[in-house]
């Protein structure tokens, strides 16, 4: 059977071990290159002399904790080679017991030529490149998530420009209100987090973000957070417009059945709901459309809807149920906000539709309800339409 070691020592990976303090025991071929000189030299010194300064802390940190656990997290670190090369490594340790004495092994692997070949292909102008027209806002925030560097697409999706911004912290761009969340996600980020930024550019446009932040304050090569920035406010449009197109009426913009349904449901969930509903049908408008035809039935649907808006108040509701059916939802002051509006309605209603140089003189038979403890969005719509008609049935609108 093959000595261990000697597989050990053709490896490509540097493997190394030492004393529970540090002192080099054992390396493989591939450490002693790493280290740029013969293993003689540097057995029985402490590995941490071959540590970059700034990373000695992180170094002997995660040394610790190897001793006193079963296997450690991979650490990011900096080998300065005896001719002062400075080389990126990963590396893993784990707690063993070798000839009756607790050692610790070391797996080192290489990490500059990959990082290289991932983005920049061994060219650093090639990767400045790819950096300076990455579509998305990338930023390196320092450990107190100020902006310390900051690609390009900053200044073409928001149009600032980074020496403007360098040093302030990056909450800075975000729109007021959504801060606290920001600095809050921030507070308990394990790892790395993803948000929906809102963020205005330099004339006050809102523009909508894909966020991702991902926490490298212990990476003793970087020290902060890297952050991605999306521009999705295109792709949040189309959501509003599917939206649109999925609870809004075609033809009149109000809402459709089951939109109007599903806000109503939501208004009767509320402790102490505060809403009436006023259900609304075109009289003699089936008249109209064989008289003058769809397109003039249309228009007069377009005008009712327009006047309905008109008169109703910021947070009520306006439903298209059926072809000439419409339901208005009173949100506040139902009781006596449903007489007042219901004044309004018959009034802009007595008001003749211009068709094309024809006059067109169109009622409404009205019916409502409002909320009481227990009340169903069908069982405010039946009242209020038992009760509309109840009063088509009497003409007394015709």
């Amino acid at each position: 059977m093959l000595d261990g070691s000697v597989l050990i020592d053709h490896v490509a990976d540097p493997v190394i071990c030492t004393t529970e303090t540090g002192e080099l025991v054992w390396a493989n071929a591939a450490a002693a290159e790493l280290l740029g000189s013969s293993l003689e030299r540097w057995l029985g010194r402490n590995v941490i002399d071959a540590v970059h300064p700034d990373d000695v802390i992180s170094v002997v940190n995660a040394f610790i904790t190897v001793v006193d656990q079963s296997e450690g997290l991979p650490l990011r670190l900096r080998i300065v080679a005896e001719d002062g090369t400075i080389h990126p490594v990963e590396a893993r340790g784990r707690p063993l017991m070798i000839d009756g004495q607790r050692r610790v092994v070391n797996v080192l692997r290489r990490i500059h030529d990959r990082f290289d070949l991932e983005l920049g292909g061994d060219d650093p102008n090639l990767l400045r490149m790819l950096v300076h027209h990455s579509p998305a806002i990338l930023m390196f925030l320092d450990s107190g998530a100020r902006i310390r560097s900051a690609g390009a697409a900053l200044g073409r999706r928001l149009g600032l420009d980074f020496v403007n911004v360098v040093g302030t912290p990056f909450t800075d761009l975000v729109n007021p209100a959504d801060r606290p969340l920001v600095e809050s996600a921030l507070a308990r980020i394990e790892d790395h987090l993803r948000l929906s930024v809102l963020a205005h550019d330099i004339s006050g446009r809102p523009r909508h973000f894909d966020t991702h932040i991902t926490d490298l304050r212990g990476d003793p090569s970087v020290g902060g957070y890297i952050v991605t920035m999306s521009d999705v406010t295109e792709l949040k449009l189309a959501e509003v417009r599917l939206r649109e197109l999925v609870d809004l009426d075609p033809l009149t913009g109000a809402l459709n059945r089951r939109a109007f349904d599903r806000r109503v449901t939501g208004l009767l969930a509320a402790s102490e709901p505060d809403l009436a509903l006023l259900y609304c049908d075109l009289d003699r408008f089936k008249t109209v459309n064989d008289r003058f035809g769809h397109k003039a039935g249309d228009k007069v649907l377009l005008e009712f809807v327009r006047r309905i808006r008109a008169i109703v108040r910021g947070d009520d509701l306006v439903g298209r149920v059926g072809g000439d059916e419409f339901v208005i939802g009173l949100v506040g002051d139902a009781t006596q906000g449903r007489t007042a509006i219901e004044q309004r309605l018959r009034r802009v209603l007595a008001q003749p539709f211009d068709m094309d140089g024809s006059v067109i003189m169109v009622d409404a038979s009205i019916g409502s309800a409002v909320a009481k403890p227990g009340s169903t969005t069908d069982s405010l719509l039946h009242d209020a339409d038992e009760l509309m008609y109840a009063e088509k049935r009497s003409g007394t609108r015709r």
